[in-house]
């Protein structure tokens, strides 16, 4: 079940041009988590739950890719701040 779920996304995410190495890279990171759940989990544990935990780990991976360390800009008051706008 984990597998074909995770199969699903790498298609989507390759589809949407997503560099290989990143989708490669969420699928191991949320292979490890959820399996690492699951031994902690096994006994008893509904499938609501084991979904709710993929989506989980596919959430918290792909906000660790995407997101960043760095600050924001701060504008300064009283000084020519210089801001270009790209759009399609």
């Amino acid at each position: 079940m984990i597998d074909e779920i995770l199969k699903e996304i790498c298609n989507a995410l390759m589809l949407a041009d997503i560099n290989i190495k990143y989708v490669i890279q969420m699928r191991t990171a949320v292979e490890k988590k959820v399996s690492a759940e699951l031994v902690e989990h096994e006994e008893g544990q509904a499938a609501v739950n084991i979904r709710r935990s993929i989506i989980q780990a596919v959430v918290d991976e792909l906000t660790r890719l995407l997101g960043s360390d760095n600050k924001p800009y701060e504008f300064v008051r009283g000084k020519s701040n210089v801001v270009m706008f790209v759009g399609l």
